[in-house]
């Protein structure tokens, strides 16, 4: 269900539509990928607590993963279902790649501001770097820097938890 809604998400992102992405060897391609894992997962299912701390880990890591994947190949102007196995393996990895590198800078993305919540200008520019955020062919580091950007223009902002 998650994946599901993560896959019509990011296909509206990138204005096309879901039913006409094949997302069939992409999923194909992302259980071989996390095999190992989803081993792992299955293993620890049976021991109490442990399993479900695994399990959690495992399904939250693998979603993280094949979010950035898909946001990558969209990014390129790919077709999930229309590209080689030995290139999907390089987009996970690449993918995998981009949640590690935006786990080190700390991105949050749990807070979605309101024009209300916002200073103007402040307002302004947030909508300009999503609009950035969002355009075909950023490379791994760009959509990286907008995040920063983007975190640090909100953090004076951010409602305290």
């Amino acid at each position: 269900m998650i994946a599901t809604s993560m896959g019509a998400g990011l296909a509206f992102i990138f204005d096309r539509k879901f039913e006409d992405l094949k997302f069939g060897a992409f999923i194909a391609m992302a259980a071989q990928y996390f095999s190992g894992a989803l081993i792992i997962k299955t293993l620890a299912t049976g021991i109490p607590f442990f399993g479900s701390v695994v399990n959690a880990t495992v399904s939250l890591a693998t979603m993280e993963v094949s979010g950035w994947t898909l946001y990558l190949i969209l990014n390129d102007g790919k077709e999930p279902g229309g590209i080689t196995k030995r290139r999907l393996r390089e987009y996970f990895g690449e993918g995998k790649k981009l949640t590690e590198e935006m786990k080190k800078r700390g991105s949050k993305v749990s807070w979605e501001p309101r024009e209300a919540d916002l200073p103007p200008a402040v307002w302004t520019r947030y909508c300009e770097l999503r609009t950035e955020l969002i355009s075909p062919g950023l490379s791994g580091a760009e959509v990286a820097a907008i995040a920063d950007e983007l975190q640090r223009l909100l953090e004076p902002f951010r409602p305290q938890q």
